[in-house]
């Protein structure tokens, strides 16, 4: 007997060893990195372990990309990419590959174009489920035993799996040469520096970005003109391979992080042989800027050994000197080009350092400056250059045909046009205590580090100017068409520093022109102008998808408009009937993913984040919606409970499928019910509270039965009816609602004791009021405006804040905000708002434009409050807060 029981242990120990050998087996083959399928000719590549909500929030939260959008292959990138998420959300098994597992996605040159590749793993299984919704769904054909084609919008694409990787492509043979290396055991993860370089990434998007330099240049054959392509070629432009960081702000997308360091350009080379050190130009800086191109300078000799010049023999006759040496004993810290006017009046100017060097007339006369004094234009000496083929010296090639003019000005030697220099000398005597304000000053103070080797700058419109130059006359068009369609961008800026381990720091930052050119704690982030006027104040809503927010509002024609957290119209549905109260969001089906509900006097409404109705949706009221419907979820589990007052005096109680609940007692009121209903537990037991507009309140449990452990001294009696404030205390005692008497009192009627009523001012009459908790502490705040005075006072019943405005205030106020609540004072008559912290400490640079119709949140999750607000009827207008400022 105790044979057969050690047989049977020691086969029940081999059985379990080998199904946990094949569970884990399995479960490492599903952790492969897909960066081993990317086909080894990519160009670039994308690589994220949530790459559906990396995506999702970038595209449709940040400024710079929403702008970017407009490029019509920036769209087809993004349209293509977000056509993968939706073919893979067909079914449950495969809807979060993209989103809860390692993904990446690859670009590469072919057939003329840019092709797309993708990579995530699955189980086979799962792929096989994926491959029956596509069948069911689309036009499916079967190339081979791996390969699938997919029609889509009349355009193919591929799909295939090759264990444990899911493909999906523009491109079939992208997916047969994935499948082919790894038979070979060949990927990019055998190139050592790529792997160094990846390492390294880290973002707070989750998104890395690859970039192969000679490959992205055969990507871009099709467009480029052939110097460049020759120049990319022979490895004049990008190094081998860089890997970068993505990372964004509402308004700046911000790519950094590592090079290899063998790209043969003289920036480049001055990275690698300059240290990076910080400017000390900006008060020069003219506020018309339109590029700037520095190199610093720790090492003159070095410098200009790297510098090819043509002209250098004739400089050494002309002086009668050794030009470089002559340069390097007096050069200092850095090298500077700038370009600045505008597209039609454009001046260039240079600033070369010289600190230390008393007399650099002296110096220069020998290379072509004259040593006597032209003018004195503000404050600053300007010499006639007679001849500039010294400039060639620091790799400065000036192509206009004007005279130029040197200047001595901040430890620099200033080369530019007479009309230039005598801005530069006019601006720098007016910033003798302080540096101007400027976008590329914003621009680089908020954004790029003080330490650097090399910067380059363009604003949006130069940049567009300058790369034309290199591409085909066929494109020249179409940059023109992205130069009018993209006006809200501020530029470019990249810098470049050497790392002691041999690699190339870079950082790259583009962003829009709103951060810039306002200075202070509010900025106006966007606007939208709606067709007709907007009928509710816009509500800020969470988007799944992104993890961050987007605005929501209904128009005078019934239609729910969602707005995308940069101001794109997502999507418009009109529903027939104004809604009644607020939009309310919940997780019908506990997936992590929100529902919009609420009610119109018809209907109630349940849509999904595309403005679909959810299924047993809208529900069909027996009688007309009296109040708003509330929602409950009694015990935190999903199973909601939506409770509304009809016309017929009536209190319904739906569940989340869009049915009455079984049980519920359908209850009578006196009269009609115009506050939503109110849940609250005291002492273990659930109230259901309503009271009707006779004043009377009613109490229920969950199934609707009355409750009948409270007596109520007295109704509540209001012209108010719809300003009653239900106070929940600990006990039915402390339970109070708190409204305003026909004497004009505030009176605290409790669940369980005597009505007491108290006067906050005795000379104001006729007052509006609100009662709100200020610092959520479940204590009653009382905000009180008479006539041009607004009044806050504290639940001891003391006044804490006064101020008068120049205009009636009327019921034109409101607290907005959650956690910090703001108090916004609205003239509605001038449609601007006033704005005070929950200190109520004035929020600076307001008034702003603005209504009563307005909200707050963190759309962005960037740490900032955006004020979304209604102006003039029709434009909803976005002001982003910075909290830093004492807010």
């Amino acid at each position: 007997m105790k044979k057969v029981v050690i047989i049977l242990i020691v086969l029940l120990t081999l059985v379990s060893t080998y199904f946990a050998f094949q569970f884990l087996k399995s479960e490492a083959e599903l952790a492969k990195d897909p960066i081993e399928s990317v086909p080894m000719d990519a160009a670039v590549i994308i690589e994220s372990n949530n790459l559906s909500k990396s995506w999702f929030r970038i595209s449709e939260t940040n400024l710079v990309y929403s702008s970017l959008l407009s490029i019509d292959e920036v769209k087809y990138f993004d349209k293509t990419l977000k056509k993968v998420d939706s073919l893979l959300s067909l079914d449950p098994n495969t809807s979060t590959l993209l989103g809860q597992k390692p993904a990446v996605i690859s670009l590469h040159s072919g057939d003329g174009s840019i092709q797309l590749f993708v990579s995530t793993s699955c189980t086979e299984k799962s792929f096989e489920t994926l491959k029956n919704q596509l069948s069911k769904n689309y036009q499916l054909t079967s190339l081979s035993n791996q390969l699938y084609e997919l029609k889509l919008d009349q355009e193919d694409y591929f799909l295939s799996y090759d264990a444990p990787f899911v493909l999906f492509s523009t491109d079939a043979n992208l997916i047969k040469s994935s499948i082919q290396s790894r038979i070979e055991h060949k990927s990019l993860l055998d190139d050592s520096t790529f792997v160094k370089l990846r390492n390294s990434t880290s973002s707070n998007l989750g998104l890395s970005l690859y970039m192969n330099g000679k490959r992205t240049g055969s990507m871009l054959t099709p467009y480029l003109n052939k110097g460049v392509l020759e120049s990319w070629s022979n490895g004049n432009v990008l190094p081998s391979w860089v890997a970068l960081d993505v990372n964004e702000k509402s308004n700046t997308i911000i790519i950094n992080g590592l090079s290899s360091n063998d790209a043969n350009n003289k920036w480049f080379t001055n990275i690698k042989t300059q240290q990076a050190q910080n400017s000390k130009s900006l008060v020069l800086l003219p506020t018309d800027l339109l590029s700037l191109k520095r190199s610093s300078i720790s090492d003159a000799t070095l410098f200009l050994d790297n510098t090819e010049n043509y002209l250098l023999d004739d400089i050494a006759v002309s002086c009668g000197c050794e030009p470089k040496t002559t340069f390097s004993n007096w050069i200092t810290g850095e090298v500077i080009s700038i370009q600045f006017g505008n597209e039609e009046n454009k001046d260039n100017a240079y600033f070369i350092g010289c600190e230390g060097t008393p007399n650099m007339v002296g110096v220069l006369s020998a290379f072509g400056v004259a040593d006597t004094l032209f003018k004195t234009v503000y404050d600053a000496d300007l010499y006639a250059i007679e001849d500039k083929n010294f400039l060639s010296l620091l790799g400065l090639e000036d192509t206009t045909s004007q005279p130029l003019y040197f200047s001595r000005m901040h430890d620099y030697a200033v080369v530019s046009t007479y009309k230039g220099i005598s801005k530069l000398a006019y601006q720098y005597k007016a910033s003798q205590s302080s540096i101007p304000n400027n976008r590329f000053i914003n621009f680089a103070k908020q954004l790029m580090a003080n330490y650097s080797s090399v910067d380059v700058y363009y604003a949006w419109n130069s940049l567009l100017d300058n790369a034309s130059r290199y591409f085909k006359e066929e494109y020249q068009s179409q940059i023109f068409a992205i130069k009018q369609k993209i006006s809200d961008l501020n530029g470019l800026i990249w810098q470049g520093s050497y790392t002691s381990d041999g690699f190339i720091y870079h950082s790259v930052a583009i962003n829009t022109n709103q951060a810039n050119e306002q200075e202070g704690v509010v900025q106006k982030l966007w606007s939208f102008n709606l067709q007709h006027n907007a009928s509710t104040p816009p509500q800020v809503m969470k988007n799944h998808q992104t993890g961050t927010n987007e605005v929501v509002v209904q128009d005078e024609n019934n239609n729910i408009i969602l707005l995308s957290a940069t101001g794109k119209h997502k999507w418009s549905k009109p529903i027939n009937e104004k809604i009644i109260g607020e939009i309310k969001q919940i997780d019908v089906y506990q997936n992590g993913k929100f529902q919009m509900l609420f009610n119109t006097a018809t209907k109630i409404h349940l849509l999904d984040i595309n403005g679909n109705e959810v299924t047993g949706f809208p529900i069909n009221l027996p009688a007309q919606a009296t109040n708003e419907v509330a929602v409950f979820d009694y015990e935190n589990d999903g199973n909601y409970r939506f409770l509304i007052n009809t016309m017929d005096k009536k209190l319904l109680n739906y569940s989340k499928d869009g049915k009455q609940v079984q049980g519920w007692v359908v209850n009578t009121t006196d009269q009609i019910v115009l506050n939503k209903v109110e849940h609250f537990i005291l002492s273990g037991l659930d109230y259901i509270a309503v009271h009707d507009i006779s004043g009377k309140v009613y109490l229920f449990n969950r199934k609707g039965e009355p409750r009948t452990n409270t007596t109520l001294s007295s109704l509540i009696q209001t012209s108010e009816k719809e300003n009653v404030y239900l106070q929940v205390g600990t006990s039915l005692g402390t339970t109070k609602f708190i409204f305003k008497d026909s004497l004009g009192q505030i009176a605290e009627l409790p669940l369980d004791g005597k009505l007491d009523a108290f006067v906050l001012d005795s000379t104001m009459h006729q007052y509006k009021h609100q009662v709100v908790d200020l610092e959520n502490d479940k204590l009653p705040d009382f905000l009180i405006s008479f006539g041009n005075k607004l009044s806050v006072y504290g639940p001891d019943k003391k006044m804490f804040f006064s101020e008068i405005f120049d205009f009636d205030i009327h019921n034109n106020f409101k607290t907005v905000g959650y956690p910090n609540k703001y108090t916004l004072i609205s003239n509605e008559k001038s449609q601007v708002v006033h704005l005070y912290t929950y200190q109520f400490k004035p929020v600076p640079d307001f008034p702003q434009p603005g209504s009563i119709k307005s909200c707050m949140g963190d759309l962005n999750k960037d740490g900032k409050m955006e004020f979304i607000t209604i102006v003039n009827g029709k434009e909803v207008v976005c002001y982003s807060i910075d909290l830093l400022f004492g807010i």
